[in-house]
């Protein structure tokens, strides 16, 4: 499992990594969000722990771009804004997997991290299932199909060469 740590505080980020490497995955940090960018490019990640925003630039793009390599991706983002103003992020960011504050431990992160890549498959059929029994159903979107009508088959006309393709084909 590869992770990718994107923090502004590098003490935050080395003890993240560490906890992470103790976890069993391969862990590069980032200080750059342009950096990060291109490591996505050349790279596929299974979760992303990342500030919500690095030198003044937001990340959530940065997600977006991971998830177009692996649709499994799990993003845990670090933010002090309050849950009125990040709630939207849960449907922005289809990979965003937890928000947390910026003070969070190093230690409740690596849980974080290994239950968000821990059964991503149990968790989309859940996902998946919820969405299934939410749906409305509506008089609408019921369609009864008409019968077809009945088919007389017909002969068809026979098939005339002229002089000029007979005498070709004969060739």
């Amino acid at each position: 499992m590869k992770a990718l740590i994107l923090r502004s505080d590098p003490d935050a980020a080395l003890a993240t990594a560490c906890v992470m490497t103790e976890k069993g995955f391969q862990v590069m940090c980032m200080q750059s969000t342009t950096i990060a960018h291109a490591l996505i490019r050349l790279d596929t990640f299974d979760i992303i722990i990342m500030d919500e925003t690095v030198d003044g630039d937001l990340t959530h793009a940065i997600a977006l771009s991971a998830e177009r390599r692996n649709a499994k991706l799990a993003a845990i983002v670090l933010t002090d804004r309050p849950q009125v103003e990040t709630d939207d992020l849960y449907v922005l960011v289809p990979s965003l997997y937890a928000l947390v504050g910026t003070q969070t431990s190093a230690a409740l992160l690596g849980r974080l991290a290994v239950a968000a890549v821990g059964d991503t498959d149990a968790a989309a059929e859940n996902i998946f299932a919820q969405e299934v029994d939410d749906a409305p159903v509506a008089d609408a979107d019921v369609v009864t199909p008409e019968p077809l009508p009945a088919v007389t088959p017909t002969a068809a006309p026979p098939l005339v060469l002229s002089p000029s393709l007979a005498a070709a084909r004969q060739v």
